[in-house]
């Protein structure tokens, strides 16, 4: 799988208790008061656990993964990122140390993604940890209720219409 720089957190799975942050961060909120983001390392998910939840939403994980961004693509060596999925399709997390610190969605293969397990995974990751994914590229801005199996459906089915266009 790739690891490409420029969608590092651009569709970011976290907290629902975010709901205003993420409004916030998308322009849905203009109001000038400060919101704290809940990291999602304060949740103290481990990535054991994680680990876990994705396989038995049968996702696989990727033995390799490309990074691709600042000099030449490269496989990285002893990651801090993991990702599951298939079909160029993943879910990452990564983390410095046992504990998860972010979570995010990346896919090279959007016309497909309904013949990988990824709407499970994020379902599973939505009702276990209470988690929404948010959608920062512009052309959707989206915000979307992980524990709601047809709302995440109906926002993967946008990416797929999208990109099955020729």
């Amino acid at each position: 799988m790739v690891l490409w720089e420029d969608d590092y957190l651009m569709v970011e799975i976290m907290s629902s208790k975010n709901i205003d942050f993420a409004k916030k961060q998308l322009g849905k909120i203009t109001d000038s008061t400060e919101i704290r983001k809940i990291e999602t390392k304060e949740l103290e998910i481990s990535k054991t656990e994680l680990i876990d939840l994705l396989k038995t939403a049968e996702l696989q994980e990727y033995e390799k993964i490309s990074y691709a961004g600042i000099g030449e693509p490269h496989v990285l060596e002893d990651p801090k990122s993991r990702a599951f999925g298939s079909l160029i399709s993943a879910i990452f997390f990564d983390g410095e140390t046992d504990k998860v610190e972010n979570i995010w969605l990346s896919s090279f293969n959007w016309p497909e993604i309904n013949k990988t397990n990824i709407i499970n995974g994020l379902n599973e990751i939505g009702k276990k940890y209470d988690m929404i994914l948010v959608d920062n590229y512009p052309i959707q801005n989206k915000i979307v209720n992980l524990k709601d199996k047809i709302e995440v459906q109906n926002y993967l089915d946008i990416y797929i219409e999208r990109h099955s266009k020729k």
